[in-house]
């Protein structure tokens, strides 16, 4: 078994459900390896930014669209980030119960770190090129995880040049009927520019918003380099002294 074929073995159990004390926030990564759309440096720079604005109770899923769709065989990472105990950040009494909450905030940082440095170890794996491109599949599966309930915050980055190209349907525009993505960010990060470029992010703007998308954005490379996608986490890394 190669070191591609292993890793998201590892990744898969990272960490465990955890009460978290802010907002938790579900992050879904499509990752095109399809062979129309090629992967560069900048792409993995940019998916390495994402990871270190995660921090703790945040949700990732990472899914490879290239090749027949399955959820078993594409979503390459899923996990959640420790939370933080309300309890750390509660207010308290002497000195030592002050070192002993900053003490359990710090491990919490600490395996969010950790996790964090191994998605980004995956990430720059070279990618293997793979066909067909289900990219509607892809989408209503997407869809199918970031249902409302549960985390306020619900972000979708999609990195391909959003053609259709799997059972007999080739498209450069989004599928004909809407689908679920309430409540959802949505982005579309280094799409090839082409003279229709703007023509094209509009129906998929519409299409996104239609399926009760928040926001979509249609970004081509140059856009996609300087565009913050996702803000830091709100965790606090340091512990006030509140006693």
């Amino acid at each position: 078994m190669t070191r591609r074929e292993l890793f998201p073995l590892l990744v898969a159990p990272l960490v465990a459900r955890a009460q978290n004390a802010g907002p938790v926030r579900r992050i879904v990564i499509v990752r095109d390896v399809s062979p129309s759309y090629k992967n560069t440096e900048e792409i993995t720079a940019k998916l390495v930014e994402v990871m270190r604005a995660l921090g703790p109770g945040d949700e990732l899923a990472l899914i490879e669209l290239g090749g027949p769709f399955s959820p078993e065989a594409c979503i390459k990472v899923q996990c959640r980030m420790p939370g933080v105990a309300p309890a750390i950040l509660a207010p308290v009494g002497t000195p030592g119960e002050w070192c002993t909450n900053k003490a359990r905030l710090d491990a919490v940082w600490k395996r969010v770190d950790g996790s964090r440095r191994d998605v980004e170890s995956y990430l720059r794996i070279p990618t293997s090129v793979k066909d067909p491109t289900p990219l509607f599949e892809a989408l209503a599966y997407c869809a199918t995880i970031m249902s409302p309930a549960g985390p306020e915050s619900r972000t979708l980055l999609v990195f391909s040049d959003l053609v259709q190209d799997s059972n007999g349907i080739k498209s450069e525009l989004p599928a004909k009927a809407p689908m679920e993505f309430a409540g959802v960010s949505g982005f579309a990060l280094f799409v090839p520019w082409q003279t229709d470029f703007a023509g094209r992010a509009a129906a998929w703007r519409r299409w996104f918003i239609a399926s009760g998308g928040v926001s979509f954005e249609m970004l081509d490379g140059a856009q996609s380099r300087t565009r913050t996608v996702l803000g830091k986490s709100a965790a606090p890394r340091t512990l006030l002294q509140r006693f």
